[in-house]
């Protein structure tokens, strides 16, 4: 089975088709790269609105083996021979967390080519790609290679439409031939190579949490949500921690069964038929262990008004 690692914060199931981020080294695949995200450029030159971005996929989608790629782009004084890396396969409209906010983008696989590996004149280009990409995708970017009409933003008078900061809106790229799409240090419409990034706030994680759950379960009861949330959690942490070191405190069974070794003498209070009841001071070393076990593991106990000790498990 093919082994995927993904960026920081996330854990991938290699047999989950919802997962699709990652580097997959058995068949030479870097998942889900980011290679257009909507907004401006980083360096001002220009912008992609939703609409862009989905001319990008339906551009991509059409040619035949997929979107060349290639380590970097070419110089003056290097044309980019020998540093063909693959192609850039399987196009996808997704969104992507950028500023606090979801925008749309486009992801595709990299399926790098058996030339780019020890036979490559240029040296390994394709195993040093799948370490940094496995290591610290946030070292690396896609860079798109492209012809563009650009539309400028006008008010009623003809006008350039002015942003906050007072300058004008950068002009809306509209693409119209995709050529390659490169691997750079760092791409000017995209903010990271695979996904989250260590500038990524809890705000956002937050954010993106709560959209989640919202597109997840539109219409769902609150105490119902409550309880899938829970047990999500509570399998997320015995993966990541191990079930040695939650489950104790999260399965009932097992809370009762450490409760009992912590108080081997209340297995004949709590069990027998029917269910005893004890009177304020009866057996006043063993009552007040009783109470302060059941209270906090999973239960609670109660003073009826007669002075009887009730126990309810939860």
């Amino acid at each position: 089975m093919a082994t995927i690692t993904t960026e920081p914060g996330l854990r991938a199931n290699p047999t989950s088709r919802a997962v699709d981020i990652g580097v997959d080294r058995d068949e030479q695949i870097i998942r889900g790269v980011i290679v257009a995200e909507e907004g401006p450029f980083r360096d001002g030159r220009g912008e992609f609105d939703a609409a862009g971005i989905r001319a990008i996929r339906d551009l991509m989608a059409r040619v035949p083996g997929g979107l060349k790629s290639r380590f970097s782009h070419p110089t003056l004084f290097d044309d980019g021979l020998g540093k063909f890396l693959g192609r850039m396969q399987s196009p996808r409209l997704v969104t992507v967390w950028r500023g606090g906010k979801q925008v749309s983008a486009v992801r595709a696989d990299l399926h790098l080519s058996d030339t780019a590996f020890d036979a490559n004149p240029n040296g390994n280009l394709g195993g040093y790609l799948l370490d940094l990409a496995e290591e610290d995708p946030e070292a690396l970017g896609a860079s798109l290679v492209l012809n563009s009409d650009q539309e400028y933003r006008l008010d009623a008078r003809g006008r350039r439409l002015l942003g906050d900061n007072g300058e004008p809106f950068p002009p809306l790229w509209k693409p119209t031939k995709l050529y390659n799409c490169d691997v750079v240090d760092e791409g000017a419409a995209t903010r990271a190579f695979l996904g989250f990034t260590s500038t990524t706030s809890a705000r956002d994680f937050e954010q993106m949490a709560a959209r989640l759950l919202d597109q997840a379960f539109p219409f769902i009861a609150p105490d119902v949500l409550e309880s899938r949330c829970k047990a999500w959690i509570g399998r997320y942490l015995d993966l990541r921690f191990g079930e040695k070191h939650v489950g104790a405190d999260r399965d009932p069974k097992l809370r009762r069964e450490r409760f009992y070794r912590e108080h081997p003498e209340a297995e004949r209070l709590l069990h027998p038929v029917p269910p005893p009841a004890f009177r304020a001071g009866d057996e006043p070393g063993l009552l007040p262990a009783i109470v302060e076990g059941l209270a906090a593991p999973f239960g609670q106990v109660v003073q009826e008004a007669d002075g009887t000790m009730s126990h309810y498990c939860a």
